[in-house]
């Protein structure tokens, strides 16, 4: 899996919106729940000021060859890893001849971990695992 290596400018903030499920009961009282395992995925809008124009080629070609779909590692701002980020936005302003500011927006994704020759076997359309409606399966043939 690919590094995303380059250190962001100060200023760039982390954002949160935990997935919650919250019924109304009426007369004030609700009752709310974390949807899913991964209910709180973060959201960093990074700054890249003053970089010289080799260095944001380097950042928008890292950027470019994932296209938004394929999953990288970065180690963020608080030293933290071991998470998986995609950049599906960002934008490039050349202020001055050779000084470029750009803004990425690093959002947390959770990916399946298969390993050559595994497969995870999902669920659609309700039903359960041993009597589902339809399934799909995701295989990892792997190679020798």
């Amino acid at each position: 899996m690919a590094t995303f290596t380059w250190t962001p400018s100060f200023g760039s903030p982390e954002s949160s919106q935990p997935k919650v499920l919250e019924t109304d009961f009426g007369d004030g009282y609700s009752q709310r729940v974390r949807m899913g395992l991964n209910s709180d995925p973060k959201t960093w809008d990074l700054r890249f000021d003053n970089r010289a124009d080799a260095e944001r080629d380097q950042i928008r070609n890292f950027l470019e060859a994932r296209g938004g779909v394929e999953a990288f590692d970065w180690t963020t701002l608080y030293g933290q890893t071991g998470r998986k980020w995609i950049c599906k936005e960002w934008n490039i302003d050349p202020t001055h001849a050779n000084n470029n500011q750009i803004r990425a927006k690093f959002q947390q994704v959770f990916e399946f971990n298969t390993g050559p020759g595994q497969a995870i076997i999902y669920v659609l359309d309700g039903g359960s695992a041993a009597t589902p409606q339809s399934v799909g399966v995701i295989y990892n043939g792997g190679g020798a």
